[in-house]
This record gives C-alpha cells, structure tokens and sequence, in this order.
C-alpha cells in the first residue's frame, strides 16, 4: 500500500502506513529501510521547495512563497530526522513571520 501511495506521490499518507506498520512490529527492517528512503525523497523535495520559496519572497511574490513554505511544512511534518526538523523550524517561522 506505501509503495502505491509514494507512486502517486501521497507522501503524507505512505509515511503514516509505514507508521502504523513499524509500531505493530518495531523491527520489521523493510519497512524501517523503506520509510528512510521515504524520508530522504521528503527532505530533498521540501528543502526544493523551500529555497524557490525564498527565491519568490526575495522578490516579493508572498503568495507563492507563503506556499512554498506551507508545502515544505506539511511535507515534513512528523518526520523524525535532523535535517526534516531544521527545515520544519525555518518554514514555520517563514509562515509565521507572512502571515504578519
């Protein structure tokens, strides 16, 4: 089912089954191996869409910046690496610092 899903690029959806998966058998190593490979493809695509979300804010296209940095946000939202939760931090802070 995750696999259908990242195909369909509803990342959100396939790392909650891997969730659901590894919580009902936290050792079960494929399903660990392929939600790192899961999180890999979210971090590379959301650090993407956060720097072309810089890039619009520099020239004052909020609209699309704001929306590059939600993108970022949910993208990486409940995963558990260093580099998800630093660009987590900087889209939150991005969102929080337009929307004034």
């Amino acid at each position: 089912d995750a696999d259908q899903l990242i195909s369909n690029k509803q990342y959100a959806e396939a790392r909650e089954t891997y969730d659901r998966i590894i919580r009902v058998n936290p050792s079960f190593d494929d399903a660990i191996e392929a939600r790192e490979r899961l999180y890999s493809k979210l971090i590379t695509e959301a650090k993407t869409l956060y720097h072309e979300a810089l890039i619009y804010e520099s020239v004052s296209d909020l609209e699309n910046a704001g929306e590059g940095f939600k993108k970022t946000k949910d993208l990486l939202t409940n995963v558990g690496n260093a580099v998800a939760i630093e660009y987590y931090k900087k889209a939150v802070a991005k969102l929080s610092r337009l929307q004034r």
